[in-house]
This record gives C-alpha cells, sequence and structure tokens, in this order.
C-alpha cells in the first residue's frame, strides 16, 4: 500500500495532491493505512485532524492586487520562475515558494509548533488565487504536505467559501471502521487560518460561486467584462520533526 501511495506521489510530483484511486475513490483504505502516522500533543487536532485559529495573522500584510493571472508559477531559491499549466485546478493561478510569502512560513511554523505541541521543519509554501466556479477536488497530501494550513489572505465573494476536511474514522483493535468520521465546512474570514494534517485527511472545495447573480454575468459578457470573482488562500506545508516523513524537510 505504501508503495502504491509513493508510486503515485513520485508521478504527480508537480501537484499537491495524491489523485482518487479508481478502487479507493473515498479514500478509506489509504485513510486506515495513513490514521496515527502523524502524531501531535494537541488533542483536539488529533480528535478531528484539523485545528481553526481565528485571527492568526494580519491578512494586510500578504494581500496583493489580483491581476486575474493563471497558471503554475514555480520560483527557485533565487527568486527567478517558470510558468507552466495548473493542473491541480485548471485556470487558477497558483506559486509554489512565492519569495515574499517565504519570511510567513517560517514565523507561522513557530506559531503552528507552539500550538500542536511538536517541532516541525518547512517544506514549501503555495499560495493559489480561485476565480468563479473553480473547485478543489477531494485529495489526500503528499508526503512533504503531513502537517499543513491554510490561510486566507482575502476575497471579494462576499460571504465564506468553506473548505471540506473528513474527520477521522473511528476503529477497533482489527482496524475495522466502528464508526465513520464527518466531512466538516470549515469557514474562515480573512486573517484565519487552518491546521490539518494534509497527509491523513481528505480534504477539498466546492465550486467558487461568482459574486454576481446570472444576470449581472450575463451583461458582464456582452459589455466584455471578465468575472472578477476570486478567493486567494495561501498554504503552508511542514514535516514533523520527530517523525517518520522528517526526510523530507525542506523538499521543494
Amino acid at each position: 500500500m505504501l508503495m502504491t501511495i509513493f508510486s503515485k506521489f513520485r508521478k504527480n510530483k508537480p501537484a499537491n495532491l495524491i489523485p482518487i484511486d479508481q478502487e479507493d475513490p473515498d479514500f478509506e483504505e489509504r485513510e486506515k493505512f495513513l490514521f496515527g502516522t502523524s502524531k501531535t500533543n494537541n488533542d483536539e487536532f488529533e480528535r478531528n485532524g484539523y485545528l481553526v485559529v481565528r485571527n492568526f495573522w494580519d491578512p494586510n500584510d500578504l494581500r496583493e492586487e489580483i491581476d486575474y493571472a493563471s497558471g503554475n508559477y514555480q520560483y527557485n531559491q533565487f527568486g527567478k520562475y517558470t510558468i507552466s499549466e495548473e493542473a491541480q485546478v485548471p485556470g487558477s493561478r497558483a506559486r509554489h515558494n512565492y519569495p515574499p510569502y517565504k519570511y510567513f512560513h517560517s514565523q507561522a511554523r513557530i506559531k503552528i509548533q507552539n500550538i500542536i505541541g511538536k517541532e516541525l521543519f518547512n517544506t514549501y509554501h503555495y499560495d493559489r488565487v480561485y476565480y468563479a466556479n473553480q473547485e478543489l477536488v477531494k485529495h489526500i497530501d503528499r508526503p512533504n504536505c503531513e502537517i499543513s494550513a491554510t490561510f486566507q489572505i482575502g476575497s471579494n465573494t462576499g460571504k465564506s467559501w468553506p473548505i471540506w476536511i473528513k474527520t477521522p474514522d473511528t476503529y477497533d483493535e482489527n482496524k475495522n471502521i466502528v464508526k465513520k468520521g464527518k466531512d466538516v465546512d470549515i469557514h474562515l474570514n480573512d486573517g484565519d487560518l487552518v491546521i490539518y494534517k494534509g497527509v491523513e485527511r481528505p480534504h477539498w472545495r466546492k465550486p467558487l460561486k461568482s459574486r454576481y447573480n446570472s444576470a449581472q454575468r450575463f451583461f458582464r459578457k456582452i459589455m466584455g467584462k471578465i468575472d472578477d470573482t476570486y478567493h486567494h488562500q495561501l498554504f503552508f506545508h511542514y514535516v514533523l520533526a520527530d517523525g517518520e516523513r522528517c526526510s523530507f524537510a525542506g523538499q521543494r
């Protein structure tokens, strides 16, 4: 099972996820196999697989003008980048290790360590601007996203766009499911953050609804105006310093 997961990881390295397996579309078997492999010292985090932190950071420190570009921007250690098609959320704009957010990646690690009671190592950070009708398909993350967090920078939708996370199943001593976990919709405001076990917990977002009604969209199209709905998130990824994935530290 582990080799199957890692083989999928190698084939999909540019993306952030392990895709749906047709033989395990609900991730039930992988959840069972991976459950408990990212132990921390925060009881609520262990129980639910996620933890919401309100007012984690002033979002004005990270906001930028939205240019409505698309593509996957891959930055190297010198601040140079290449652009390719964004595969995980086609049509969105994603930036891998965008230099101005490097400082926040490390500073967030210090805060998150204190919350979960475990030392972390940086792997990489990643921000994405979603546009109208785009969705994040259900997935679990690669090994270098063992402990992850998503921070809401900004949105012009006028209402919350939740991230969904499935809580852990409960097992008996033979690893049979005795109680299924729940699909939880987590609503964030600008400046809020949710920490989650990226490798253990399936997570996703449903399509982002336009800020305009159907009549408004029709007239904007006639006038040659785009649907300027957007939602900007920043992802911080880490591994546990004493965990089984610590060798992924620093991997971009």
